[in-house]
């Protein structure tokens, strides 16, 4: 049973791979920061195994980044020492040892640093592994992964392939012109990926996948009109929207763009008077706060229904004119245009309003500059208020992105 491929970079593991590597470690590190993904997975794998606290770290935090998270030069030699080997005969045995050491493992995680500094979260095992569903219906799912490992989501994924010794396919920061032939290949029958990875999918691949059984969102907030075309894509599967976080882990699931709290979460999570998401701190990774609440700021819109939709991060909203402006929304109604298959909504500082908006827009080859900036700036004065719709349009190759996959508004 194949436990990883990557096809772009040649690896290939099996699980009974996995295993030898696992009994032939002699010792394990505890910060582990390095481009090599294998080596990832396997010091990963065996932390979990052997009871080993473990640090998770992206391999391209540069020197005075890790010196800011407070990471020194010596803590990145920190090695634990194996002094007694199991010798494990099959990996049933790794997953049943994992599952022992859930209470007593600690994963350390950092946030993307879309607001800033990376913040460090510190979570139990036990707490990772919480919605992982492990059965027999499971144990024949085949992973499209399109998320960074050492991030909560690639880690949820990950956990949820591994702990059902599931076979996981590369697609993360990979060239997407392969990526549905790769899918249809190993009869991937299950993705998670950010509402960017399959804004680019689709549009790169527009027949059918009907291999694909499950299929989820997370990362970042998504319009209904891309849930449409995900369901077009991918037919015969099932679509969950996942909210999650560094901070708390997964929390809430819907079928569309909207979320319910859930009965067992209703003293957990409220909305604020500010229509702030807040988590109560006991859900939190580490808490480092004499608060009862932790305001997410995710800035959210009530339904008619009590359920709820993210709009946008707090940070998303700027002055303008004395207006208040979702970039966010700006960006969601600009996304509805046919030959727009990318945009980002960023301020620039004005003499005479404060701040204007300007749109990054990466755009189908297909389609004429002058012509799809007639066709957006038509939606949005339909769409929206004149205080809302941007001043200069750029046309870009490329929208720059963070280590996850977020938008960088600067």
């Amino acid at each position: 049973m194949n436990f990883f491929i990557d096809e772009a970079d040649g690896i290939k593991i099996s699980y009974d791979d996995l295993l030898v590597k696992v009994n032939n470690r002699n010792e394990i590190n505890q910060y582990i920061y390095t481009s090599n993904i294998e080596e990832i997975m396997v010091n990963f794998v065996a932390s979990l195994y052997y009871g080993f606290d473990v640090v998770l770290l992206d391999s391209d935090f540069s020197v005075n980044e890790l010196r800011l998270l407070g990471v020194a030069e010596k803590d990145l030699t920190v090695k634990h020492v194996i002094q007694y080997h199991d010798n494990v005969k099959n990996f049933a045995e790794v997953i049943a040892k994992i599952k022992t050491n859930a209470e007593n493992v600690r994963v350390s995680i950092y946030t993307s640093g879309t607001t800033g500094t990376p913040k460090k979260f510190v979570h139990s095992l036990s707490v990772l592994l919480r919605n992982i569903k492990i059965a027999d219906k499971h144990k024949d799912d085949i992973w499209g992964f399109a998320y960074n490992i050492t991030h909560f989501a690639g880690i949820q994924v990950f956990l949820q392939a591994l702990m059902n010794q599931n076979t996981i396919i590369n697609l993360f920061n990979k060239n997407l012109n392969n990526a549905d032939m790769l899918l249809k290949k190993y009869d991937c029958n299950c993705i998670s990926a950010t509402p960017t990875f399959y804004r680019n999918f689709i549009f790169t691949h527009k027949d059918e996948n009907t291999k694909v059984k499950f299929v989820t969102f997370g990362g970042e907030k998504f319009e209904n009109d891309l849930l449409m075309k995900a369901k077009n894509k991918f037919p015969f599967a099932k679509i969950r929207n996942i909210y999650a976080s560094t901070e708390v882990g997964s929390l809430l699931s819907g079928i569309n763009d909207s979320f319910k709290i859930p009965e067992q979460l209703k003293n957990l999570v409220k909305i604020s008077a500010e229509n702030h998401l807040m988590i109560h701190t006991s859900l939190l990774g580490n808490k480092n706060t004499d608060e009862d609440w932790y305001d997410t700021n995710d800035v959210v819109l009530l339904n008619a229904d009590g359920s709820f939709k993210i709009l946008s991060r707090d940070g998303d909203f700027i002055n303008v004119g004395g207006y208040k402006v979702n970039l966010a929304e700006v960006e969601s109604v600009i996304l509805q245009v046919d030959g727009v298959l990318d945009v980002a909504v960023l301020s620039r500082e004005n003499s005479v309003l404060g701040n204007i908006l300007v749109a990054n827009i990466r755009k189908d080859e297909n389609y004429i500059e002058a012509d799809l900036k007639k066709d957006i700036l038509a939606v949005l004065k339909r769409e929206l208020q004149d205080f809302k719709i941007p001043r200069m349009f750029n046309f870009v190759e490329n929208i720059e992105r963070n280590r996850t996959g977020k938008k960088v508004r600067k």
